[in-house]
């Protein structure tokens, strides 16, 4: 319902975005996590960055993660939230994984449905 004539790519581009920019902002929480000393403002900044992505996206596993990772944070707890990195990280994964071999599919039905006048 999110694509139409003038866009009909939309789903895709923004799973392309989300996709591509996702392992950078785990990449970052990651970097200052395990920094010597850990700065938790600057991890909260980040992982509620990532969390209005993903909560936009609709990616509500990967958010819960957030969500306890933050949690975490805020009860002083870095080895609750460096433990929650891996959970958090398999989710995306999991998403990556299954969104993407679902959008592969509609990429290579889209021609067919198209001629027909279907939309999916």
């Amino acid at each position: 319902m999110l694509e139409d004539d003038n866009d009909p790519n939309f789903v895709d581009t923004v799973a392309s975005s989300y996709f591509s920019q996702t392992p950078t902002d785990i990449h970052a929480v990651e970097q200052i996590l395990y920094a010597i000393p850990v700065d938790p403002a600057k991890v909260e900044t980040i992982l509620f960055k990532f969390k209005g992505a993903s909560s936009s996206f609709g990616a509500n596993k990967v958010t819960i993660e957030i969500n306890k990772m933050i949690d975490c944070l805020r009860r002083g707890d870095m080895e609750g939230c460096k433990a929650g990195l891996p959970i958090l990280k398999q989710e995306f994964d999991t998403l990556k994984n299954k969104l993407g071999a679902y959008l592969k599919l509609l990429r290579q039905d889209k021609p067919s449905s198209s001629s027909t006048g279907a939309n999916y």
